[in-house]
Formats: structure tokens, sequence, C-alpha cells
């Protein structure tokens, strides 16, 4: 991270995570899915991320949308013009007032001098990380100048941008623009329909902190917080998985069902730390103990195939290797460690007669040398 001094943010952000409905409503460019994938190093000649839009609007109207639509193309004078007609005819609007900031005020003014540097992932866009990072997609627009990027909408797979830190909490805290919860959940419904899952939580997330979510939002809630949970989950991705139940909970827990259903995700993330360990149990080449968390996984979450299969691979591995170590004892006439290996044989495999055959001889021989 780099400081150079303390930060400086616009009295406008905390309004923003309110604001961020009529934007995402709009269907921007710039305000796509944060996908929960790895990582990637920085490559040569990095492919670009291109969002796909909607058709180019017509900004004869002058509409807000048109200004955002402007702007995620890097249009900033007609956007600008546009904005100022909508405050000249009103002008506690503060939306608009809130984007005309970000084309005349230097970025830093509104989103800090301190920063940490953060390297773009497939999928990611300026919006989804000015919502992810700084509570307000809208902010979009100051986070490309932040990063001297032309044009918001195209950002590149490896590049560095800088991600603004801390907030400074001198600064007056604006009344909500959302007054009731309609337009949140409607807007959420939609994303969600689109498997943008990650805005539509915390759409409903920051209604939920201003007290402007009732019962049938917090339900929305859930049902798109389990999966954006299970997104993060099938990439791979535990602990995101995790912070997003503890994300919702606290709107949650006390709905019909939730407690169950949040149960059953806790399972299936379980599931998957159970299926981890036993990879790396099977990379010190302990077989027994890998086997052991297979079990575990597929107890914890029976639908989770790829753990069966691999389960079902060791197990015949496993009903090999006890039962040549079985032979190998009976042959050295150590009838207590063959007896041991078939038995656990038999555990895996009841039906494998040649472990039952073999341990009844070695149990009539020990009972007749013990007869002598």
């Amino acid at each position: 991270m780099n400081a150079a001094c303390a930060p400086t943010l616009s009295p406008f952000r905390t309004v923003g995570r309110w604001l961020v409905v009529l934007l995402l409503a709009t269907g921007f460019a710039g305000c796509q899915l944060l996908q929960p994938t790895e990582e990637d190093e920085p490559v040569e000649d990095p492919p670009i991320i291109e969002e796909v839009t909607e058709p180019e609007p017509d900004v004869t109207d002058g509409t807000l949308n048109d200004a955002i639509h402007l702007l995620q193309e890097g249009r900033s004078d007609p956007a600008r013009e546009i904005l100022e007609n909508i405050l000249a005819e009103r002008p506690a609007h503060r939306m608009a007032a809130r984007l005309l900031e970000q084309i005349t005020e230097p970025p830093e003014q509104i989103l800090g001098t301190e920063y940490r540097e953060y390297r773009v992932r497939p999928g990611d866009s300026l919006s989804g990380l000015a919502a992810r990072y700084l509570d307000d997609a809208l902010l979009f627009y100051a986070l490309a100048r932040y990063n001297e990027i032309e044009q918001p909408g195209l950002i590149s797979e490896g590049q560095v941008i800088r991600i603004p830190v801390g907030i400074d909490e001198e600064k007056p805290v604006a009344e909500p623009l959302v007054t009731d919860d309609t337009d949140v959940v409607a807007t959420a419904r939609v994303l969600g329909e689109n498997e943008r899952y990650n805005e539509a939580v915390s759409l409903l997330v920051a209604a939920a902190r201003g007290g402007n979510l009732d019962e049938g939002g917090r339900k929305v809630m859930l049902d798109f917080g389990l999966s954006l949970a299970d997104a993060y989950l099938d990439a791979g991705h535990l602990d995101r998985s995790e912070s997003v139940i503890d994300r919702i909970l606290p709107w949650t827990q006390d709905l019909p069902d939730a407690d169950e259903r949040v149960a059953g995700q806790q399972r299936r993330i379980d599931a998957r730390v159970d299926y981890q360990r036993a990879r790396e149990a099977l990379e010190e080449d302990d077989y027994d103990r890998a086997h052991e968390y297979l079990l575990s996984a597929i107890d914890r979450d029976p639908d989770f195939s790829e753990a069966a299969d691999r389960e079902s691979g060791l197990r015949a591995d496993r009903v090999e290797r006890h039962h040549e170590r079985a032979l190998r004892a009976y042959r050295d006439q150590d009838l207590n460690e063959a007896i041991e290996s078939w038995s656990r044989v038999l555990e895996m495999e009841p039906e494998f007669e040649p472990a039952r055959i073999y341990r009844d001889r070695a149990l009539e021989l020990q009972r007749r040398l013990d007869e002598s």
C-alpha cells in the first residue's frame, strides 16, 4: 500500500450505496459481476475485457442515464452538459451532482490519496470494483480518472490499478436517497436473474443497513446470497463463500428455513475443506487419512460428485494395497497383521470375496495355533 497523506473523500460517498439502484437499472457497461476467479499473473499482450453494452442511447433527451452511458465511454464533455442541464432544472438532484463532481473535481479529492494496488482479473470492471471496495458502483468514473483510464468500460486482464482505501470520518454523512425498498428489490431481482449475484447482494445489504428492506427483500437477499456463495464455492473460493454467508446472516437469520439453508451451505463448504485436506494427504502418500477425509466430505455433501469419484478410485486402490499387504503378512506368518489388513479390506468392500476367504483361513490357522 502507498500512502501520501490522509485520505480525503467527498460528502457524496455514503449516498452512493443508495444511488446504485438507478445506475444498476440502466444496465450500464461497467457494472459486470465480479466472478469468483483466481488472480492471474500479468501476461504479455493481455486481452481486453470488453463488456457487453446496450445500444448507444439517444442523448438528445439529456437524461441521467444518458450521462452514465457517456461517462462509461469516456465522453465527459457531453455528459457534463447533460448533468449541468439537469441541475439547472433540479438543483437538489444529488445523483447528477455526484456524477458532475467526478468530472470537475480531482479524483484524489473524491477518493483520497491512500490506496493499494490491485491486479485486474477476468470478469472485473471499474464499476464492479467500485461497488466491491468503495461501496458505491457510481464511483466508476472517479476511479477511472484516479487511474488515468480514458474509457472506463474497458480494462485489461492483468492490469494493475489503484484502489483507494480509508474513510474520512470528519466528512458529513448525507441522508440516503432511497426511502423505500420497492426499486431496490426489483432491481436486485433483475440482477439476480441475470446471475449478477454479487451486485444484487451488495444492493440489498446496503438497503438493509439503512433500514429500508422488508421481509420480502430479505428473502431475496437470502436466495441470491446463497447463489453467490455457491458460485464462489464452485470456483474453489471457500473463504469468499463463507464471507458471503457472514455478510447476509445478520438480516436473514430470522427468516423461515434460513437456519436450515445456511447450515446446508456451511456443510457444502466444510465438505470442500475435507476434500482439500484429502488432496494434501494424498500428496503425502497417506492414503488412509485421505480416504477418511473423502468419506467425511461425502457425508457432509452427498451431491459432491468430485469427492465421490475420487473416493471410489481411492477405495479401489486401498483395497488392492491392503489385500497385497495381507498376503505378504500371511506368507510371513504374521497372522495378526494379515487378519487386520483383510478386515480393513472388507470394511471398504464387503463383497470382496478373496479377502473374506483368506481372512477365514488366517483366523482358522490362528485358532489352531492357539490350541496347540
